[in-house]
């Protein structure tokens, strides 16, 4: 397992810095391997790529490093194992996609307001000429007829 590691100081006084400095020098590391071991630029932390064989193995190799450390790790993966472990969690959502789509459903014939049922017809009686204008252009639009009554566009 290949793990991506970063870390930052947690004590950055010159005091903090000569004790890590001191047991740096005298350690080895290990069990992990390390594939790429860096410090940042800033000096506010640094970055490594280990290799190990389990997750025991990798906190058996920062161990000796957090009372002076603060740790950050993610197991990585090389781009082309990641790019078909995605192309396959795809197609297994689309399939599973397809099966719950809902059916297609026939359009809604419009019914003529005489054939409608009492209860599903908007009456509107002594409308403003305003609001009766509106009425009508959204009568075209929903399905349920306006009929309009002692208004401007009876």
């Amino acid at each position: 397992m290949l793990f991506h590691v970063t870390w930052e100081y947690i004590d950055t006084s010159e005091a903090g810095q000569k004790r890590t400095l001191s047991l740096f020098s005298k350690w080895q590391p290990g069990p992990g391997k390390f594939q790429a071991f860096y410090d940042f630029a800033d000096g506010g932390g640094g970055v490594a790529l280990i290799e190990v064989g389990s997750t025991a193995d990798l906190a058996k190799t920062i161990a000796p490093w957090t009372p002076f450390l603060r740790f950050t790790t993610r197991a990585i993966l090389p781009i082309r194992e990641s790019a078909e472990i995605g192309a396959a969690a795809a197609a297994w959502r689309d399939a599973q996609y397809t099966t719950l789509r809902r059916p297609h459903r026939a359009p809604v014939k419009r019914l003529a307001s005489t054939q409608m049922e009492p209860t599903r017809r908007m009456v509107l009686a002594n409308a403003s000429p305003r609001r009766a204008a509106h009425l009508a252009r959204w009568s075209n639009v929903c399905s349920w007829p306006i009929l309009l009554k002692n208004s401007a566009l009876s």
